[in-house]
Parts: C-alpha cells; structure tokens; sequence
C-alpha cells in the first residue's frame, strides 16, 4: 500500500532497513507503471504475460525481441507488472532509483552500488 511511503525519511537519513528498501522498490515500481499508463502504455494480459514468462525461461533472446516488438508495435510493456513478478535484474533497476534518493535530491553523493551485498 502507499502508506510505505512513511519509509522515505528513513531514505532521506540514510539509514533504511531492508523492509523499507523493499516497500520503498516496490512502490517506485508503482510510479514507473503510472507514468508509462500516463505515456499510453498498457500491461500484457494474462496469455500474453504467460506466454513471455515462459519464453523468458526458455531463449532470452527471442525473448527480448519478443518483449521489445510488443512494446513498440502494440503499446504493451511487459514490465508493467507486480513488482515480486519482475526479473531479479529488472527490480535491481528500482534498486538503484531507492539507494540513490539521496544524490537524485541533492543531499549526498551517489552511492556505488557496484559492491553492494547481494538481494
């Protein structure tokens, strides 16, 4: 729920828990989706999200041409999403936007996140 949001002082400190940082993905997520829905993207439905969790799983390839053809030619964005649906590399993408919050305000230097423990 929205009311995750209470995390965003802790982002602002510095100091987030790994349920904050999970709630806190979770709900950048949620603004991503809303302003693809605002940029007049859609979600998959439920055959079309099946069939490219199945190709994901068995040619990365075709599955990226697949996933990029539907985003460009029928306005359907594979990654709009529930968040616990989504690849591990694309809720490492909410990752950084979270760890970051801090520079993306202006009140520290950005975070390296190339050393970060493993989620």
């Amino acid at each position: 729920s929205f009311s995750k949001a209470r995390s965003i002082p802790s982002a602002l400190s510095g100091e987030m828990t790994d349920a904050e940082i999970d709630a806190l993905c979770e709900l950048e997520h949620r603004r991503w989706m809303t302003a693809e829905f605002l940029l007049g993207y859609i979600a998959p439905d439920k055959a079309e999200k099946e069939a490219l969790i199945a190709l994901r799983e068995t040619d990365r390839q075709a599955f990226k041409a697949e996933k990029k053809q539907r985003k460009n030619d029928l306005y359907r964005h594979y990654d709009m999403i529930p968040f616990d649906d989504l690849s591990k590399g694309d809720k490492d993408k909410d990752y950084v936007i979270i760890h970051n919050i801090r520079y993306i305000l202006g009140k520290t230097d950005a975070i390296d996140l190339s050393e970060r423990p493993a989620r």
